[in-house]
């Protein structure tokens, strides 16, 4: 089996639908007829190498549909004929959602393996802290966040098994 990878435009797309993990699954059952798991590539070079691939492949598939977007081109009044798609989430909603969460987690500190290692210590804290205090506060951090989207994207499949379990649902609450 080749391994490919998308391009960024399509990446997000699909990211942006794995952060649904049950919604994912669903959708993918019944479009494709299963759940398509992720894999990272395990280096720039491989993931250059899968965009090789892929964009081969897209080049004979779809003509005239190039691979990459023109990132400089004004897309304002350009929008393409609404495609009628049978995933039943909400793309456009979810991306639009997800548009300052992405630009927050594009900075440069999000990069930094210590700052990383250090959200996942957090994240660890708050997990404890909200088991034992479960309805006394609400509130959202951004590396927490990055955190739980990454374990989504990371392994969707695994992710909506663990989710679906109503224990340990009612547990983290």
């Amino acid at each position: 089996m080749k391994k490919i990878s998308p391009p960024q435009d399509v990446y997000w797309v699909w990211h942006t639908h794995m952060l649904c993990p049950i919604q994912y699954a669903s959708d993918l059952q019944k479009v494709v007829g299963k759940v398509i798991d992720h894999k990272f590539p395990e280096s720039r070079r491989d993931d250059r190498a899968r965009k090789a691939t892929t964009k081969a492949t897209w080049d004979k598939l779809y003509k005239g549909n190039p691979f990459e977007i023109d990132l400089n081109a004004d897309y304002t009044n350009s929008a393409p004929p609404r495609y009628q798609s049978r995933i039943s989430y909400n793309l456009e909603k979810a991306i639009v959602r997800q548009r300052d969460f992405f630009y927050n987690v594009s900075l440069p500190h999000y990069m930094d393996e210590g700052f990383l290692q250090n959200a996942l210590e957090r994240y660890g804290k708050f997990l404890q802290m909200k088991l034992e205090n479960r309805y006394q506060f609400s509130f959202s951090i951004l590396c927490l966040i990055m955190i739980d989207n990454r374990t989504q994207f990371s392994f969707p499949i695994v992710y909506v098994m663990n989710w679906s379990n109503k224990n340990l649902q009612k547990k983290i609450g």
